[in-house]
């Protein structure tokens, strides 16, 4: 018979139990008894430190964020989230120039202007959710921002 705390588990009567997350924090105690012809039962038991919590992965980047589009000032770049396990992350982005954070740049996409000519872009992605640890991934550097195409202006 196992008991949690004191308390039986209900159902928990073999020789082998596995801690469910309810059991976190909580002493297992294990409570034998033997029975053999012509003697008394007789009881044993063993006593377990507290069950840990339940283990809970991180969220693990199967393939890296990408940055798409041309470095080059007011030409969009957006992003890709990459690919993760488990499913079902929330993703959160934040744009880098030579690798630090640049101010106000977390959405998918982002628009260099003439202060990023000649920084390298990336992108790091967080991952985030039920049912795992937050985990972030960084895409690879691009080339250094260009001044704008002729062509085209830039945004203010």
């Amino acid at each position: 018979r196992w008991l949690a705390d004191g308390v039986p588990i209900p159902g928990a009567d073999g020789p082998v139990y596995v801690p469910t997350p309810e059991q976190a924090g909580k002493r297992l105690y294990a409570r034998m008894t033997a029975h053999g012809p012509g003697a008394p039962p007789a009881s044993a038991g063993i006593d377990t430190r507290p069950i840990g919590a339940p283990f809970v992965p991180d969220y693990q980047a199967l393939s890296r964020p990408e940055v798409l589009g041309a470095p080059a000032v007011g030409e969009v770049m957006s992003a890709t989230s990459g690919t993760w396990t488990p499913s079902g992350a929330v993703h959160v982005f934040r744009w880098h120039a030579d690798g630090a954070p640049i101010p106000g740049a977390t959405g998918p996409e982002f628009v260099p202007n003439s202060s990023h000519v000649g920084v390298r872009i990336s992108v790091t992605v967080l991952a985030w959710g039920e049912g795992a640890l937050p985990s972030s991934a960084t895409s690879a550097e691009t080339g250094a921002v260009v001044p704008p195409r002729a062509n085209s202006a830039e945004p203010p």
